[in-house]
């Protein structure tokens, strides 16, 4: 049976893991069905956004413990494991389309980073994030010593690894860990709704702001450069200057056609 079920629905594609069971733990066979998930989105052109989304009642509880324990060698075990995850994610944040976490569940381990991977979450209000990786011995993996910092600062992420804490849905939303917290009744309809909204600039424009956005930060002219770069692109294609010109119209403002 699968672990991952791929969809795709007026061009919105949904990854769900379906291991509910196992609460959707990070397997080596999840790993790599999420790795080929990613794999055939990016070869097809008909997706303008990725829902990343689980069954049950957790979104992810990290790495599958049980797995893990039971392997000949433990340390080659985690070194698979993360090579197909971390190919997987670094796959995920490179796609030139929004990606959007729909989390419902308990979030722990791995699964922070994975939810992290996105350009937005959207969480309902009973999910709780836990580090877990201090009970394990082990250290943070799936990019989450990455991402995490950059979300909600330094010192809050060694607090929250290396005292192992669990934070409700609304510290993960005032520590700047996810985009947005709802009643876990209204979080479909609140994911489809930012769906729509992220994906209406366009694949292009969407493709330029992520790249803008992975910039590194510490060079600022470099990164005016490329602003430059990328707007006066965009501005060259049909869908801006149709955008372009409508709202000068909606404004009453001139444009060269004199409308």
């Amino acid at each position: 049976m699968s672990d991952v079920r791929l969809s795709n629905s007026n061009r919105i594609a949904t990854i769900t893991f379906t291991r509910s069971d196992k609460l959707n733990a990070l397997s080596l066979g999840l790993s790599a069905e999420l790795l080929a998930a990613v794999d055939e989105i990016s070869s097809r052109d008909d997706v303008d956004a990725l829902v990343l989304g689980a069954e049950g009642r957790a979104f992810c509880a990290g790495g599958d413990v049980g797995e893990m324990a039971a392997s000949p060698d433990m340390s080659q075990y985690l070194a698979d494991l993360t090579e197909i995850m971390h190919e997987a994610l670094t796959r995920i944040r490179a796609l030139p389309i929004p990606v959007i976490a729909r989390v419902q569940g308990a979030v722990a381990g791995g699964g922070l980073g994975l939810m992290l991977s996105a350009d937005i979450a959207v969480i309902a209000d009973t999910v709780r994030l836990s580090a877990a990786y201090g009970e394990l011995g082990l250290s943070p993996d799936c990019g989450a010593s990455v991402l995490l910092p950059r979300a909600v600062g330094e010192r809050r992420a060694r607090e929250f690894f290396l005292l192992g804490q669990t934070w409700n849905a609304a510290q993960a939303r005032d520590y700047g860990l996810v985009t947005e917290v709802v009643p876990a009744e209204a979080l479909d309809e609140r994911v489809a709704e930012v769906v729509r909204r992220a994906h209406r600039p366009g694949t292009a424009a969407v493709a330029a702001m992520k790249n803008l956005l992975a910039e590194p930060s510490d060079d600022y002219g470099r990164r005016m450069d490329a602003e430059s770069q990328a707007i006066s692109t965009l501005a060259g294609s049909d869908l801006a200057k149709e955008r372009v010109i409508q709202f000068a119209q909606r404004s009453g403002l001139p444009n060269r056609q004199g409308e």
